[in-house]
């Protein structure tokens, strides 16, 4: 019977409870018919199969399809833990439980992709926040980095000015001292030139002072010659004086002779005088060019060493000038960089905002998703498998067609009529 129950179509159980029932009436007409004990024993069985094939009826077909049709509200009201009877019948009723059991499932599974749905919108809805601030950050600090950078450039850019003029000015400088150099070579040569010269004029001067000597010692043998003239004269007026009237003419030229030997000594006397203040000037003059001498010796090593610190200086103006250059060209190169950089902030910046835009986008979106946290949350729930993926399509779709299910549990293909030959 049992197996009848669960195996039977529901037509033939139909079927068998009405022919049953048509049997009973027609044996309790018979039993009216043939009166007495036999007509009475006859209506009471007829009565006792009546009451026990209704019995049967409503345990093997009433209660099941109750049954069913009260889990069936239950399940569309939420109840995925109850469980799901009569899933072994091969009747409608079988039928329909397994498409619940099927549905159950589907509905457990979906919840547990909604929770999975829920639990990605709010970390997408978070996360969007997050960016969102971040993003706001990232915007300002990128102003601010721009104001700072378009700042660094115009320093730069006053700075490369500066060291160009810089370096203008130590290539003057530069050039100056070069200059200054040559005119000290030619001032050493010009100081050299002129100790020759001093050197010759010593030389000269020494000369001409052994010349003196020399006109010295003639100035004193014409005095000598003087002195003896007068001496002469002297003697020729003592003998004219002697010879009388005949001597007097001789007696005139003595004396023309002695005033002619007196004025030579007072000749030779001023120029013995004057000889004396040549030479006395000519050691003057000598003092005087040695000291020059040794004047120009101290200029040509002050020279010199003005050379020397001139040329240290041109080495080190050269040297300034090839650092300056150098360091512009670093700075040029910074600058460009900057600049670079200032133009790379304003696409960060740019960037950011619209990554703001898209944030804004994307939370927006995401808050056009309902979930109906308490109301899930409210729901009892069967119990949940694993949570799965949704990245992972491979699953068992979740909206399977039921027809198809049903189909699979009974042999039926499709949705034709002979589909129902098994109710």
């Amino acid at each position: 019977m049992d197996w009848f129950v669960q195996n039977a179509p529901i037509r033939q159980k139909m079927l068998i409870v009405v022919w049953t029932f048509v049997g009973l009436i027609a044996l309790a007409a018979a039993s009216s018919r043939v009166g007495g004990t036999a007509g009475m024993i006859m209506a009471g069985g007829a009565i006792l199969a009546g009451a026990a094939i209704g019995l049967w009826f409503r345990k093997g077909i009433c209660d099941p399809y109750v049954t069913t049709v009260v889990r069936m509200e239950a399940l569309a009201a939420g109840d995925l833990e109850s469980p799901i009877q009569f899933t072994d019948y091969k009747d409608c009723v079988g039928r329909m439980t397994r498409a619940m059991f099927t549905f159950r499932d589907t509905a457990v599974e979906v919840q547990a992709n909604s929770a999975n749905l829920r639990d990605i919108i709010q970390s997408v809805n978070e996360g969007a926040q997050g960016i969102r601030t971040g993003s706001h950050e990232i915007a300002q600090a990128s102003e601010d980095l721009a104001r700072r950078t378009e700042t660094n450039a115009a320093t730069l850019q006053e700075t490369s000015a500066a060291l160009s003029q810089i370096d203008e000015r130590l290539r003057a400088t530069a050039s100056a001292a070069s200059r200054t150099v040559t005119r000290a070579d030619e001032a050493i040569g010009s100081v050299r030139s002129g100790r020759s010269v001093a050197d010759d004029a010593v030389q000269a001067m020494g000369r001409v002072s052994e010349s003196a000597k020399g006109i010295d010692s003639v100035i004193e043998g014409l005095d000598k010659i003087a002195f003896q003239t007068r001496v002469l004269a002297m003697n020729a007026a003592v003998e004219a004086g002697r010879a009388g009237e005949a001597g007097r003419g001789f007696a005139v030229v003595a004396d023309l002779v002695s005033a002619l030997a007196m004025r030579a000594e007072e000749e030779a006397q001023t120029a013995r005088d004057q000889l004396t203040l040549t030479q006395a000037d000519i050691g003057t003059a000598v003092e005087a060019v040695t000291k020059v001498d040794s004047a120009l010796e101290s200029i040509n090593e002050g020279v010199g060493e003005v050379h020397t610190l001139l040329s240290s200086m041109a080495a080190d103006n050269q040297a300034q000038s090839a650092a300056v250059t150098q360091i512009s060209g670093a700075i040029s190169t910074m600058d460009q960089a900057t600049q670079q950089n200032a133009a790379m902030v304003e696409e960060t910046r740019a960037a950011a905002r619209n990554l703001l835009t898209e944030v804004d986008a994307l939370s927006g979106n995401a808050a056009k998703f309902d979930m109906g946290g308490g109301a899930s949350a409210g729901r009892p729930r069967a119990v949940t498998p694993a949570p799965v993926a949704l990245a992972k399509p491979a699953r068992k779709q979740v909206y399977v067609s039921p027809v198809a299910a049903l189909a699979n549990g009974n042999g039926a293909a499709n949705g034709h009529a002979a589909d129902w030959s098994d109710f």
